[in-house]
């Protein structure tokens, strides 16, 4: 960075290595397992570079950032854009954002990769939107015991070309009731709503899918508006975390039925609840990395986190 800190340059990349194993009944189609059922033959034990992202994080002129990030696993030998933004940062109360980042909807899906709690995210992740083109106004206000976000996005998702001339809608808000209470044990709290809105001409729908790739729902043609809303309330006090959310959505298929006829709506729903215990000491603080007590020394005792 420059030595007035007005500039500031940062590189940045993660690696995640997936070991999957199924056991061979697992990929038996029929439900009744018999010998002579057929077999999916995706289900094999493998080996795959989940994750393997490289990225840019810049300051220019101290109040406008940069961020450019790609990630080579999972999508194969090709390169896939996953966040691509700059942002207007001047005032901590309203801050402009264009490009691909995530639409502001959902606690699990906001945490990045690096900070969840579990292996994978729970499968209510299948229900809530990630990356997509847009433009986005947030902030914090009263001294950060309110948060909002609200933008606008093609509605296609991460690196899809824009299908028509409609666009999603998109609000956030974040409520921590007692930050600025002297009361340490509620002081972490916060509750937050979200909720999208679009008309889309044509598209699929949500589908339902098990982190082991196993789908119990697959993507059906859709036309007319598409909703999703939810709720989620997270807690950290000490070396405890505990948080859950819960998400609906409903997506029109008008016009898709015989001679026209407008067909049942496709709903979703879900919901999780997950706790954690860093059994070390350290404080949980959700989206981070916890701060270590003690590094891992033997000669010392040390357990590390």
């Amino acid at each position: 960075k420059s030595a007035d800190g007005q500039h500031k340059v940062e590189l940045h990349g993660r690696l995640h290595f997936d070991v999957r194993s199924f056991e061979g009944d697992a990929r038996k189609l029929d439900s009744k397992r018999s010998n002579d059922s057929p077999t999916r033959s995706d289900l094999l034990t493998n080996l795959l570079v989940r994750r393997a992202r490289l990225g840019i994080d810049a300051t220019f002129f101290k109040y406008l950032d940069f961020k450019a990030e790609g990630d080579f696993g999972e999508q194969g030998s090709s390169f896939a854009l996953t966040d691509g933004y700059v942002e207007l940062n001047y005032w901590p109360e309203f801050r402009v954002r264009g490009g691909q980042f995530k639409v502001p909807f959902s606690f699990e899906e906001l945490t990045s990769s690096r900070f969840i709690d579990f292996v994978e995210r729970s499968v209510v992740n299948n229900l809530v939107p990630a990356r997509d083109v847009g433009g986005m106004v947030h902030g914090s206000l009263l001294g950060g015991t309110l948060d909002y976000s609200a933008g606008i996005f093609n509605g296609t998702g991460q690196n899809n070309l824009e299908k028509n001339d409609s666009k999603d809608y998109a609000g956030r808000l974040l409520v921590r009731p007692f930050k600025l209470i002297g009361i340490p044990l509620l002081q972490n709290l916060h509750l937050a709503g979200h909720m999208t809105y679009g008309d889309q001409d044509k598209g699929e729908s949500l589908r339902g899918r098990t982190d082991a790739r196993f789908e119990f729902f697959p993507r059906v043609p859709t036309h007319g508006d598409r909703v999703r809303y939810g709720f989620e309330v997270v807690h950290a006090y000490g070396p405890v975390g505990l948080y859950g959310e819960y998400v609906k959505t409903k997506e029109e298929r008008d016009g898709l039925g015989t001679g026209g006829s407008n067909l049942a709506d496709v709903d979703g729903r879900g919901w999780y609840v997950a706790g954690t215990w860093l059994l070390t000491g350290e404080e949980k603080v959700h989206g981070k990395a916890p701060k270590v007590k003690h590094n891992f020394d033997p000669r010392t005792g040390g357990l590390g986190a």
